[in-house]
């Protein structure tokens, strides 16, 4: 009686899966070509395949933009991408090589099963042949190495069955005037060169299922919106200041008082820089980072450096990037954890736009401690195996157009012994004066190549700070990070990102003993030879 209960329990829990599976036409589709396609596919002599995958994105998308107060852009958009992959061969030895895809089709936006199924089994059919000749051609490119390649294509995993709520964008009428009032204010200022607002609003649901059974659906709301004003000093530099704002919770959309507050900030930065001093020729002595600058700097040279990314054949590398040969190995200084964990939702009082549960390859996410006490523990995994790392921990992500492959979810940096903030800003000051200087610098934010968005001058005798311009560092890499942190703050920012899939990055403020600062080598640009049309 007893195992008669258990077995009604299990049937019964799962009922509502299956129920919603049936109900849904995509899934539906994509399971009964793929039961077609695991018992029919196999072309006479040839190697059948051993594993297949179907992923369905379908991306509802916002888009608009404005300039000075007018609209340039507003578009709505909605398609569907089928990307089939086929293997042949076994785990241990098949046709994929790092970045392989599968084949890629467009397919219906309407649920009608038929039309669905038609496209699905001729991309299923032109992956399969593409397989079996990257396949062969791999073979002969094996050939040519004498020692056997250690590690097998693809790990072995349990098949999963998660099937989440779909998403829809919510009613996005109010951005293009608000953008509009936005890029408004720079009318008001004369020195503004241009002025932009740009919304891009995905609801981006993700289907998939395998031949070894697995199944999901997943959906995620992203807005990603970013203001821009540009200026130009009178020497001819050109520099631009903005906000970004990447946010996944609808109740996070700043309102538009919100915005234009910002925005107004922005301008003010911009008409600072304007007249700001340039930075000194040279520099070398410590550099307080603000936790948003520490995220942008954690987020350039850190997440893409844990993420495992197999080698081609032949290559001796255990993984691609800077942290290739520093397994077990120190890459941070030793108070310094840093733990990606995608089942994380909030933090700091934000939503993180990293969040997920079950991953692209239908792996259940998992909190990985990736360093230890500044030692690199592990990568972040995909189903692509590498050296000592057979198996997947639930970070493969994929795009609409690219396979799976080991990504950042919620990566947090942390410090064992961390600094309360005013506390890191007077260790600051007082390495400043053990230095004999007068000033040292503080960065506030970081933009493209990790050059400062934002520096300051901190006068060492009463700690006041001064706006300068025209700065880059002599060298920001991984050997500083490792060597140059002395201390860490107690704060804590989110910085959210979204590029195919959403990320992000937590970290505190970070002091430098070291950093050498100098002139930025980009050249200064020719004024207008005219003045600009005058406006209202």
């Amino acid at each position: 009686m007893k195992q008669f209960a258990t077995a009604f329990f299990l049937l019964t829990a799962t009922l509502p899966i299956f129920s919603q599976v049936q109900n849904d036409a995509v899934l539906g589709a994509l399971q009964a070509e793929m039961a077609r396609s695991k018992s029919d596919l196999k072309l006479l002599n040839e190697k059948p395949p051993y594993y297949i995958e179907y992923s369905l994105t379908d991306q509802e998308s916002f888009i608009a933009d404005s300039s000075m107060g007018a609209p340039r852009t507003e578009l709505h958009l909605r398609v569907r991408t089928l990307r089939a992959m086929v293997l042949v061969g076994d785990h241990k030895r098949d046709n994929s090589l790092q970045f392989s895809a599968g084949a890629v089709e467009i397919a219906p936006l309407d649920n009608d099963p038929e039309a669905l199924r038609q496209q699905i089994w001729l991309a299923t059919d032109k992956a399969y042949k593409a397989a079996l000749q990257q396949y062969a051609a791999k073979q002969v490119m094996l050939k040519q190495f004498q020692q056997e390649q250690p590690l097998e294509d693809f790990s072995t995993e349990k098949p999963l069955t998660e099937i989440g709520a779909t998403v829809k964008l919510d009613d996005v009428s109010r951005w293009p005037a608000d953008l509009n009032a936005v890029t408004m204010i720079a009318r008001q200022h004369p020195n503004v060169l241009s002025s932009t607002a740009a919304m891009r609003a995905f609801a981006v649901n993700r289907y998939f299922v395998n031949s070894e059974g697995s199944a999901t659906r997943k959906g995620q709301i992203v807005y990603n919106l970013q203001t821009v004003a540009t200026a130009q000093a009178a020497d001819g530099m050109r520099f631009d200041q903005g906000k970004a704002y990447v946010i996944v919770a609808d109740s996070e959309l700043p309102s538009r008082e919100k915005l234009l507050g910002d925005y107004s900030q922005v301008i003010e930065r911009v008409e600072a820089l304007r007249n700001a001093p340039m930075v000194e020729e040279q520099y070398r002595g410590p550099v307080l980072f603000s936790a948003d600058a520490t995220t942008t700097l954690f987020a350039a040279l850190v997440s893409p450096n844990v993420e495992a990314k197999k080698p081609r054949p032949g290559e001796t590398g255990r993984t691609l990037g800077a942290f290739a040969s520093s397994y077990k190995s120190r890459v941070l200084p030793q108070f310094v954890d840093v733990r990606d964990d995608p089942t994380r939702q909030t933090a700091a009082g934000r939503s993180l736009a990293g969040y997920y549960l079950v991953d692209d390859d239908a792996v259940k996410a998992q909190a990985v401690n990736v360093i230890e006490k500044g030692i690199l523990k592990t990568f972040l995994m995909s189903r692509q195996p590498i050296l000592n790392l057979p198996n997947s921990n639930g970070h493969g992500r994929s795009g609409a157009f690219q396979r799976a492959s080991s990504e950042t979810g919620n990566l947090f940096i942390s410090s064992s012994a961390p600094v309360k903030t005013a506390d890191l800003k007077q260790q600051f000051l007082e390495a400043c004066k053990a230095r004999g200087a007068e000033y040292c610098y503080r960065v506030d934010s970081l933009g493209g190549r990790l050059a400062p968005d934002l520096l300051y001058r901190v006068y060492t005798k009463d700690g006041h700070e001064e706006l300068v311009r025209g700065a880059a560092f002599e060298q920001l890499d991984t050997r500083e990070l490792r060597n140059g942190i002395t201390a860490m703050g107690d704060d804590q920012t989110v910085s959210n990102f979204y590029d195919q899939f959403g990320y992000s990055v937590i970290a505190p403020s970070a002091l430098f003993e070291e950093l050498q600062i100098k002139r930025s080598p980009l050249g200064n640009q020719k004024l207008p030879d005219y003045p600009a049309p005058a406006m209202n």
